[in-house]
Formats: C-alpha cells, sequence, structure tokens
C-alpha cells in the first residue's frame, strides 16, 4: 500500500491555497470582462458638480438607476469634490471613485420619534 498523503492538514491547507488562487484569477478574469462590456455612467452626466458648489444626490441616483436599468454597470464618480445625501446601491453595479475624488455626506440630525 502506497500513502500519498503524509501530511493531511498540509495537504488540504495547500489544496485551499491553490483553488483560492484559481478562484482569485477567474475573479479577475471575470471583473476584467464584465469592465470591458458594462456600461459606464458619470455622474457629471448626469448634473454633478463637481466642485461641491450643490448636493449631488440626485445625480447619484440618476446614474445609479441608469445603471440599474441597464442590468449592471459602472457608476463613475471623476476627480471633484461631490456632498451627497444616501446613496442606495443594487446588485451588478459598481462605484468607480477616481483618484482625487472625495465624496462627503454631511451629517443631518434625525427627527427624533417617540418610542412605544
Amino acid at each position: 500500500m502506497i500513502c500519498l498523503v503524509k501530511h493531511p492538514l498540509k495537504t488540504a491547507t495547500s489544496l485551499l491555497t491553490l483553488v483560492s488562487l484559481a478562484a482569485l484569477a477567474l475573479g479577475d478574469l471575470f471583473v476584467a470582462a464584465t469592465a470591458e462590456t458594462a456600461p459606464v455612467f458619470n455622474v457629471v452626466d448626469y448634473g454633478a458638480q463637481r466642485d461641491g458648489s450643490a448636493p449631488a444626490t440626485e445625480a447619484f441616483r440618476k446614474a445609479i438607476e441608469a445603471a440599474h436599468t441597464a442590468g449592471g454597470g459602472t457608476v463613475y464618480v471623476p476627480a471633484g469634490k461631490y456632498l451627497s445625501g444616501p446613496i442606495e446601491m443594487f446588485s451588478n453595479i459598481t462605484l468607480d471613485i477616481a483618484e482625487g475624488a472625495t465624496i462627503e455626506f454631511p451629517v443631518t440630525p434625525l427627527p427624533l420619534v417617540p418610542g412605544r
């Protein structure tokens, strides 16, 4: 009888590492293929001001909704300063924030709601 596995823990760990690396490689291929074919929705095209002079919440909402309607895509935020309220994301949408882009979410007091 020949024993091929002297150290089952090392072998299991090696196998898990190999599977993880394969998944990462496939994931990178999937992301690269998706990035080439997925549409890009620039928030500036939807009315966001790059200087932070006006809230960009509506521009983010419109860009995300356009990506959602298209079945997915990338919402791109170019370099600049943006003010926004809450952003609701959906599946199959990537938020790509460029280097030099800042999205500020100003803190607004929430109304006090009486408990039970």
